[in-house]
């Protein structure tokens, strides 16, 4: 069990410290509050009125540097770590510097985890039999609620097909058919190319979609157009070539891909990205990081108003002008990943003037790397936070898809290593394709995920020279 999670009602973290950390401290003395997964950090401590002499061992640092004991709790409730200052040298301009105290640092993280590490032992407890039963039962109803499901296949009737799909294959186009979004996360050669084909033209089939778009790898175009030919050779396709998708005849093919209904339209990802998206798309998107930016910066900027004099008041002052200042630069991307630059401006038909109402990602790894916001500061192993812009134009098609069909429904990702580097990228998986569930779940930030589905910690770590230095990873 994560320390934090939101299934665990408050009440109970607030118990455990008392009992645990405050020598018994009255619950009534200080209260614990769980905003949602909206905030940063989704717990605040309301009033904080605990004896001075019962905080001793929750307190680090001197002076104006000391991290109160609060500070610690919110810590370990927020899944974050912490960095405790001292007074450093004067700098070049005379005033004086701060730099980490490590030994207070090391000692306020050892007591992080300590409360962490603490609460499983203290749920054992026999008094505490009933409060396991109701986190147990608020774990279920969130998290628990559904099995796997079973797909019958005799409804599948490849009508026109060649070939004969082995079972798995069946159930995967069953699932496409019934399911909402869907990750076919199959190793390579267990052929996701012809459940791809099965999948199209039995969504057409059963008029489940009009017009499905198949972006794949370039060097994989033309081979995918040949096996879906193979599969089913009256299919009524589309597939480009270089010539075709030049600048100088994008125009007209767009036009032909936009006045005929085709069964299936095959693109390179190059291609794909290639396309502008209506300005509705783009604002869907943007409301969406937004929403991510403001939670944050209210965060930071809560904690600045609450102690504008504390030891670590510039830094924070400085993060939400970064902040602000990445929340203007993300709208200048992503127009300017949408139309394209002057010398080689995009074509002014719209993705979503094409008639696509699904969406296939053959290789869909290859836009793993999207955007994320988030509050955490200096973390290892979240990856790249900027994202790519192919990534961001995927998901502008995939939010447009979702939203011609009325929620998590016609998305297709294909991949043998739809997780490559970051945990992280499991986020990004189920952002694109359910966020209807995160929004269920109260995990609508990467931040809230992490604080449900991973640790953060800081560990001594030995660098490339042979040095040893704490790094804080998730």
């Amino acid at each position: 069990m994560i320390f934090g999670a939101n299934y665990v009602p408050a009440d109970y973290y607030r118990e455990y410290i008392a009992d645990t950390f405050l020598g018994g401290a009255s619950t009534s003395q200080f209260s614990i509050n769980y905003r949602g997964s909206g905030f940063g950090t989704p717990y605040e401590l309301g009033e904080f009125k605990v004896p001075k002499y019962r905080l001793d061992s929750l307190t680090f640092g001197k002076g104006s540097f000391t991290r109160s004991a609060s500070e610690v709790i919110l810590a370990a409730l927020n899944n974050r770590t912490m960095k405790v200052n001292m007074p450093g040298p004067e700098g070049p301009d005379g005033k004086p510097t701060k730099v980490l105290d490590v030994e207070e640092t090391d000692s306020a993280n050892a007591k992080i985890q300590e409360i962490r590490n603490g609460f499983e032992d203290w749920l054992a407890l026999p008094k505490n039999s009933a409060k396991v039963k109701v986190i147990a039962d608020n774990y279920n109803r969130l998290y628990n609620r559904t099995i796997p499901t079973e797909y019958k296949t005799n409804f599948v009737e490849p009508v026109g097909c060649t070939i004969d799909f082995r079972p798995h294959q069946k159930e995967a186009i069953a699932r496409g058919l019934l399911g909402d979004d869907l990750l076919l996360d199959h190793s390579p050669g267990l052929g996701k190319t012809y459940i791809l084909t099965g999948l199209a033209m039995e969504m057409k089939r059963t008029g489940l979609a009009q017009k499905t778009l198949l972006i794949c790898m370039k060097a994989n175009v033309q081979d995918i157009a040949k096996d879906f030919l193979k599969a089913y050779p009256n299919a009524n396709i589309l597939c480009p070539s270089e010539a075709d998708f030049a600048k100088k005849n994008r125009h007209t093919f767009l036009n032909r891909i936009k006045t005929n209904s085709y069964d299936c339209v095959i693109l390179s990802h190059d291609q794909y990205c290639k396309l502008r998206h209506s300005e509705a798309a783009v604002e869907r998107v943007v409301d969406e990081y937004f929403a991510d930016y403001e939670n944050v910066l209210a965060e930071k900027r809560k904690r600045l108003e609450e102690d504008p004099y504390a030891s670590n008041a510039k830094t924070i002052a400085n993060e939400i002008r970064q902040l602000e200042k990445a929340r203007e630069t993300f709208v200048t991307n992503i127009n300017s990943a949408n139309n394209g630059n002057t010398k080689n401006p995009k074509d002014p038909i719209t993705f979503e003037e094409l008639g696509f109402d699904k969406i296939m990602v053959d290789e869909s790894h290859q836009f793993k790397n999207l955007k994320f916001v988030t509050g955490l500061e200096q973390v290892s192993g979240l990856g790249s936070a900027a994202g790519s812009s192919k990534a961001l134009m995927l998901l502008l098609g995939v939010r447009s898809i979702q939203h011609v069909n009325g929620g998590d429904r016609g998305v297709v990702f294909a991949s043998g290593t739809p997780i490559v580097n970051s945990l992280v990228e499991m986020y990004n998986q189920i952002k694109y394709l359910k966020p209807s569930y995160l929004e269920m779940v109260d995990q609508r930030s990467v931040d809230a995920w992490l604080g449900q589905c991973g640790i953060i910690s800081t560990e001594t770590e030995i660098t490339a020279l042979m040095k040893t230095q704490d790094v804080t990873r998730v």
